[in-house]
C-alpha cells in the first residue's frame, strides 16, 4: 500500500470512528487506538504534504453538532457573565 493509500484509508476509518463516538455514543475502539490512527495520519500528512487536505480529521474536531453547541454554550455564558457582574453606572 502507498502513502497515498494508507492516508485515504485512515481518513475514511478516523471518519467512522469520530461519527461513532461522537453522533451515535458508540465507540468501538479505544482511545488509545484512536490516537495511534490519528498520530499514524499526522506523521503520513508531514511527510507527505502534497496528500495533505484541510478537510482531514486531524484539522477537525468532533462532529458539527459539537461546533452547534459551543455557540450556543457562549451565548449562555455571556448571558450568566452580565447577570452576575452587571454593568455600573
Amino acid at each position: 500500500m502507498d502513502a497515498w493509500e494508507r492516508i485515504y484509508k485512515l481518513r475514511e476509518i478516523i471518519i467512522h470512528h469520530n461519527q461513532l463516538y461522537y453522533e451515535n455514543d458508540t465507540p468501538e475502539i479505544s482511545d488509545f487506538e484512536y490516537d495511534a490512527l490519528m498520530n499514524e495520519l499526522i506523521s503520513l500528512e508531514k511527510e507527505f504534504p502534497l496528500f495533505a487536505s484541510p478537510d482531514s480529521p486531524p484539522k477537525k474536531w468532533g462532529a458539527q453538532h459539537w461546533n452547534d453547541l459551543g455557540k450556543s454554550h457562549t451565548k449562555m455564558l455571556c448571558k450568566v457573565w452580565q447577570m452576575l457582574f452587571p454593568k455600573v453606572k
